[in-house]
């Protein structure tokens, strides 16, 4: 049974109303955009004109973008638009809610705050936001912040780039999309994020969710740093110091992925110490792998600031504030 069906029965149901929908004559002057995303008909509902604005079934579209067409047909039309979807989940739900789009789920909620209803039977628990990022969406948002020009990320290209698989960032796309990072389209089989928002917009908007990119700190004698080097990423105070006038520690920092420190750790040139003076490196365990946004040999700008964000020294404060503002947007 089509959405459109759902719909009328869902009225019947409910409010013993019976309706028939018919075509909009209008839709064919809309723009290609809308028409890709939704079928449109008309309805007389309680004596009142609406325009139904219905999701087509091989498309999700988030609350956010829903809210931007609404507010273009209401601009376009005199008559009440109402969306309507097979499925919401209860988040994009009160999302929905606190734009004020009225909508009709079929057999689950009617909120046409228009006409004063507000029925509610079940919801779907779809999805779950978090509080802090995944270091797999944070691998994407650390993308997305350097790969400037680009504005549609799909999950199959980012597994490729990121070594994560399809899945992995699939839920990335959706854990984004949950604190209202971009916005998720869905056309076919394909899903895709696309950023609306410019990138110091970006960046500002999503770090109260991404955190110090490091899981583990080491000191190490080295007899030949020529693996780590190999292996690892020169990160750290070390870092910051090549992109400022700060000094650079008295061992050199370097960051690497737990994987490589799996492969590195087996070394018989390194060994493990427990008091700074006797080290020859500082090394740190990164939870995503460094060596994909190296820049000149560095670790991103980006993952260095949140490295060391945490760092209570006065005159690395105020370096690493400076490093930020010299970021080319």
């Amino acid at each position: 049974m089509s959405t459109l069906q759902n719909f009328e029965d869902y009225l019947q149901k409910v409010l013993d109303i019976g309706v028939k929908a018919s075509s909009w004559k209008e839709e064919k002057d809309l723009p290609i955009f809308l028409r890709d995303l939704y079928d449109f008909y008309e309805i007389s509902l309680l004596g009142i004109s609406c325009l139904l604005m219905i999701a087509k079934e091989d498309v999700v579209i988030s609350p956010a973008t829903v809210n931007k067409h609404f507010k273009y047909l209401q601009e376009k039309r005199t008559c009440l638009c109402i969306y309507v979807c097979r499925v919401v989940s209860s988040y994009d739900r009160l999302r929905l809610i606190n734009y004020r789009v009225p909508f009709v789920v079929p057999n689950n909620q009617m909120y046409l705050p228009d006409l004063c209803l507000d029925l509610r039977e079940h919801f779907r628990k779809i999805r779950k936001s978090r509080k802090i990022l995944s270091p797999a969406t944070q691998m994407v948002v650390i993308y997305a912040l350097i790969h400037k020009n680009d504005q549609k990320f799909i999950p199959s290209e980012l597994a490729k780039k990121l070594g994560y698989s399809a899945m992995t960032m699939t839920r990335a796309l959706d854990e984004l999309e949950s604190i209202g990072i971009g916005e998720v389209f869905q056309k076919g089989r394909e899903r895709f994020l696309h950023l609306m928002k410019d990138r110091r917009a970006l960046w500002e908007q999503v770090k109260p969710f991404i955190r110090s990119p490091i899981k583990k700190n080491m000191m190490l004698r080295c007899k030949d740093t020529k693996k780590i080097k190999q292996l690892g990423v020169i990160s750290g105070l070390t870092a910051l110091s090549n992109y400022s006038m700060l000094n650079p520690p008295k061992r050199p920092v370097y960051a690497i992925s737990k994987d490589d420190w799996k492969i590195l750790k087996h070394s018989a040139s390194i060994e493990k110490v427990f008091f700074p003076e006797d080290a020859d490196i500082e090394l740190e365990i990164w939870s995503y792998k460094p060596k994909l946004f190296v820049n000149k040999g560095m670790v991103d700008p980006f993952s260095l600031y949140l490295s060391l964000q945490g760092n209570k020294d006065e005159r690395v404060e105020v370096a690493l504030e400076k490093f930020m503002e010299q970021i080319k947007w």
